[in-house]
């Protein structure tokens, strides 16, 4: 089974206002911020085979210039990328 739609974050690279709420808020779930390891642990829970990895759109923050956006759109499409090297048969990196 794959699951087409699997956001995965970089946790180090939170900023602090979305640290805070990773950490404090244990129950907000959409849009939560997910590192490539806790991915697995919950695609292994509900028997999920692969999941197509995306950055989530959430945690990737925008500063306001072209340049600045690029770089963060750029390390969170690293994050995914690195991922699927690391977990080859588990993540299918999307763009």
């Amino acid at each position: 089974m794959i699951d087409a739609d699997v956001h995965i974050t970089d946790l180090d690279g939170l900023d602090s206002k979305q640290r805070k709420q990773y950490l404090t808020n244990p129950n907000y779930y959409h849009g939560r911020s997910i590192s490539a390891e806790d991915a697995l642990r919950e695609m292994a829970m509900a028997g999920v085979d692969m999941g197509l990895a995306w950055q989530n759109p959430t945690t990737t923050v925008y500063p306001g210039n072209q340049d600045a956006n690029t770089r963060a759109l750029t390390e969170a499409n690293r994050y995914v990328l690195e991922s699927a090297r690391r977990y080859p048969d588990r993540f299918i990196p999307a763009d």
